[in-house]
């Protein structure tokens, strides 16, 4: 398992909000925190999980994990 895989599972571990939407805030706690990387980098690592058709990007609320 590479370290993309261990983020991208850290991330469908925390709960979705009722519109199952993960906060940005959350997810820069749990990523940032537990990799040790600057909010800038934990954004290009959601926009390669964007490109790879893992993640929706929701505008000003977060992303949701797209089931595949």
């Amino acid at each position: 398992m590479d370290l993309n895989e261990l983020a991208f599972q850290k991330i469908k571990e925390l709960k979705p909000n009722k519109n199952n939407t993960i906060s940005f805030q959350k997810i820069r706690s749990k990523i940032c925190t537990h990799f040790s990387i600057k909010k800038r980098d934990c954004w290009k690592l959601l926009m390669d999980f964007k490109n790879e058709g893992r993640i929706e990007i929701v505008r000003y609320k977060g992303i949701r994990v797209v089931d595949k």
